[in-house]
């Protein structure tokens, strides 16, 4: 678990951990060098629990406090945790039990809460859009699971070489990305985790970098799938990567992607400013520029906008109705 400057929600997280049915484990916390009281609260816990390792480390980002954490893993089994999240009492029982029954599975999720800042519920999710990674198609169908949510295997992360700086803002969609030839990402249907939205949470402050960066990391791993070499490397930064990929993929192939992908994130998150971007991700699905006419991979990305701007129109009907039906 990386922590920085969670005081706030910190306790409750470990006590989840502390808490599980499962009780052989270690717990190892990265303090990313916190300014607030999360390094004393952390000390104290190491205190009167010997499960628990705290590393205090220089300031380096998640990506490093994540590798930090890694390189004093043992176990066979690894799970994340994020300092403001809940863990469900059974997690970490049922997640071992579904690696050791599923050999082919290289890390295992389940169901989520949301939940926000005062720890109300908004709803239980998954992720199940795809159940396989396949690089077939452009865009690329990823199979995934709320990053604090996972438990992989430690021999997986060691042959992908854990995380990886270059895309600092989507480091778990780029993980994801490059252990799908180790085994198959599933998620059992058992809600296993409170997962916290808030607004200091990164996932809220960062969506266009982060949906920007992720699908600069799709895109390094479909060159990779198509035998190119690979651009970006172990460690080159996010904006030498993106200039080596622009090598291969045009700007007007990437940026309506991107700007679908904001648009698809927002949708829930902002509707207003969803609102906003419809009109130009329903634009670009109806491209008649020959460039896109004749790429393979744009109506590949096509027919994805079109599908999902008809979804959506489709669940916004439904929920009117809900809604005038309610008041009547």
């Amino acid at each position: 678990m990386p922590a920085y400057n969670a005081e706030r929600y910190i306790r409750a997280a470990i006590d989840s951990v502390l808490s599980q049915t499962l009780e052989n484990f270690e717990f190892i916390i990265v303090n990313d060098e916190s300014t607030d009281s999360t390094a004393s609260i952390l000390d104290e816990y190491a205190r009167k629990d010997c499960r628990i390792q705290v590393f205090h480390e220089k300031h380096g980002g998640v990506v490093s406090a994540l590798n930090k954490g890694l390189s004093h893993c043992s176990a066979e089994y690894v799970a994340r945790m994020d300092a403001d999240d809940i863990c469900a009492p059974r997690r970490f029982a049922v997640q071992v039990e579904y690696l050791d029954l599923h050999p082919n599975c290289a890390c295992v999720g389940g169901l989520f809460m949301n939940i926000d800042e005062a720890g109300a519920h908004h709803g239980v999710f998954r992720y199940s859009r795809n159940r396989v990674t396949s690089f077939e198609t452009f865009p690329v169908r990823v199979a995934l699971t709320c990053h604090p949510l996972a438990m992989l295997r430690r021999s997986v992360l060691s042959s992908v070489g854990g995380y990886r700086s270059t895309f600092p803002h989507a480091e778990d969609y780029d993980l994801f990305l490059r252990i799908a030839e180790h085994g198959t990402v599933d998620n059992p249907d058992e809600l296993l985790l409170y997962y916290r939205t808030h607004s200091k949470s990164v996932s809220w402050r960062n969506v266009e970098v982060q949906e920007a960066e992720a699908a600069y990391a799709e895109l390094d791993a479909l060159l990779m799938h198509r035998g190119q070499p690979n651009p970006a490397g172990a460690s080159a930064d996010y904006e030498a990567a993106r200039r080596e990929i622009d090598r291969f993929f045009p700007k007007w192939l990437t940026e309506p992607y991107i700007r679908f992908r904001v648009w698809r994130r927002l949708v829930n998150l902002d509707p207003e400013w969803a609102s906003r971007l419809k009109g130009k991700v329903l634009l670009s699905a109806l491209s008649l520029d020959l460039k896109t006419l004749f790429s393979r991979d744009y109506w590949g990305l096509r027919i994805r906008m079109l599908g999902r701007l008809l979804l959506t129109e489709v669940e916004r009907g439904k929920a009117t109705l809900q809604n005038v039906r309610a008041r009547r």
